[in-house]
């Protein structure tokens, strides 16, 4: 497991939105029946940046969500070389 943060970003289409599945998060205080990590992004609301916490299942949702709708799927966009920079250097 890596400590690094995934980078997330919340904007209109073309979506540069990102959740690494390689960058779990460990549940360091697991409570019974929760999960044993998790997925972190992060959502930023005009200019309020608040953490999410996402589950294997409730990615598992999302994916068929995704794919019994294609219509509302917006092609991915390349994420900014700046910001895949910052991540490749371990900076956020």
């Amino acid at each position: 497991m890596t400590s690094k943060r995934p980078i997330i970003i919340i904007t209109p289409p073309p979506v540069n939105s990102r959740i690494y599945a390689s960058e779990r998060q460990a549940n360091t205080d697991r409570k019974f029946g929760s999960g044993s990590s998790y997925y972190l992004a992060h959502l930023d609301d005009g200019g309020t940046v608040r953490p999410l916490l996402f589950t294997e299942d409730q990615i598992a949702v999302a994916l068929d969500r995704a794919a019994n709708n294609p219509e509302d799927v917006a092609p991915a966009a390349r994420l900014p070389f700046s910001l895949w920079l910052r991540k490749r250097l371990g900076l956020l």
